[in-house]
């Protein structure tokens, strides 16, 4: 949704800065990142599907918060809420659909998922620009997850799998490591975001980017030596792993970028309605 919406919330706060504005979006990918390690490890601790139910309720609070906030203050909070409640939901989902499958389906079924998140993905953007042009307001499409969320804590607990806690589960959660990664995440974004505004050669900048990176390697050190690290280092030795998260790293940064940047383009200088603008994620050159 985020094509259609950003230049809306830019004008509802013309005296805030874009590069403000932004944490929205970045806010929101911080905490789902940072936490994503720490939801896993509670999803083994305490079951998958308690984890998950917690955090679509969570997102279903945040999306009602970011409707009704009046200022960006509390705008980028209730969606640094929601990221934290989609670290629940997006480390449970896939296995939680995976244990209603025998071992024999599971790559259909993977397959079947990544169909679903691609049409959600296409049909996002869309339906968030037509509640716009005909709602008026982006403060629709914030409550658009409301009914779905109040459905699947009402259904979830009857249709999804338990996903019962992992056995050897039982050490407690490494919160030093969740300090570091959440500083870790946070001022490396933050360098890298207002180095547009500050400049790459500002202390500032300079700052943030080395502090993140002292901290990012305490984090390494932290999970080859903690009794239940958040990241088992074993994982970067195998291939496939290594592979694929440095090709989603590669193709993240452009589909980002994209996000943040076309919209305005196509808003402001273009002057196309919303609805129009989210078509552009299903084919930007045939619009």
């Amino acid at each position: 949704c985020a094509l259609p919406i950003f230049p809306r919330i830019v004008q509802a706060f013309p005296d805030t800065p874009r590069t403000t504005l932004a944490w929205l979006s970045t806010g929101y990918s911080i905490a789902l990142s940072a936490l994503l390690l720490v939801a896993g490890k509670l999803a083994d601790r305490y079951g998958m599907r308690r984890v998950f139910l917690f955090g679509m309720a969570g997102f279903a609070l945040g999306a009602m918060a970011s409707a009704a906030a009046p200022n960006p203050g509390l705008l980028i909070a209730a969606r640094v809420v929601q990221g934290s409640a989609g670290a629940c939901m997006v480390s449970t989902s896939i296995a939680l659909a995976l244990l209603g499958y025998p071992a024999e389906r599971r790559g259909a079924a993977m397959g079947a998922i990544g169909i679903a998140g691609s049409v959600a993905s296409l049909a996002g953007p869309v339906l968030a620009g037509t509640i716009i042009d005909v709602g008026g307001s982006w403060r629709w499409v914030f409550l658009v997850s409301v009914p779905v969320g109040l459905v699947t804590l009402i259904l979830g607990p009857r249709v999804l799998p338990v996903g019962a806690p992992a056995t050897g589960t039982t050490a407690a959660i490494d919160l030093v490591g969740v300090v570091e990664v959440v500083v870790a995440s946070g001022l490396l974004t933050l360098g890298l975001l207002q180095s547009g505004t500050w400049g790459w050669a500002d202390r500032r900048t300079l700052g943030a980017l080395a502090v993140a990176s002292v901290v990012l390697v305490l984090f390494v050190l932290r999970c080859r030596r903690a009794a239940a690290p958040l990241l088992r280092l074993e994982l970067l030795r195998r291939r496939s792993f290594l592979v694929a998260t440095t090709s989603q790293l590669g193709s993240q940064l452009a589909i980002y970028a994209f996000f943040f940047w076309a919209p305005l383009f196509l808003t402001n200088v273009w002057r196309w309605s919303a609805s129009v603008v989210g078509w552009v994620k299903i084919g930007r050159a045939h619009v």
